[in-house]
């Protein structure tokens, strides 16, 4: 179960992107294909889908991140339906796309932004 305390902005969940959100409701919205909101909507933190994290949708990222993720972490491999990598040594592991963008905005400072026209939100 996902928790308020791991959620960001702009996390990509397979039935909503992050808008906003408080202890157990995410408010979200739709936009048309120019990009123009056009309808808002609530929905409980317990209802969100997560994405799994695969090799397809890191290469949608624009090439400034997938440049910057491969110099983060020259050793990634995919197991196991996780995206594994390599950092001082040790070996960690990230099965969602939230919690890739989560880590991306840790260590780098910047939002890991992922092109929402890619995933269809039910």
């Amino acid at each position: 179960m996902i928790k308020a305390q791991e959620l960001r902005i702009g996390n990509i969940f397979q039935n909503a992107i992050v808008n906003g959100f408080n202890n157990e409701t995410i408010f979200y919205y739709n936009t048309d294909a120019s990009g123009k909101m056009v309808r808002s909507y609530e929905i409980k933190i317990s209802e969100l889908v997560p994405i799994t994290l695969t090799a397809e949708i890191l290469s949608k990222c624009d090439q400034y991140y997938l440049d910057k993720i491969k110099g983060l972490f020259p050793t990634m491999v995919f197991k196991d339906s996780r995206l594994c990598f390599q950092v001082n040594n040790s070996w960690y592991s990230k099965e969602y796309v939230h919690e890739f963008q989560n880590l991306y905005f840790i260590i780098t400072g910047e939002e890991l932004i992922l092109n929402p026209a890619s995933y269809r939100l039910s």
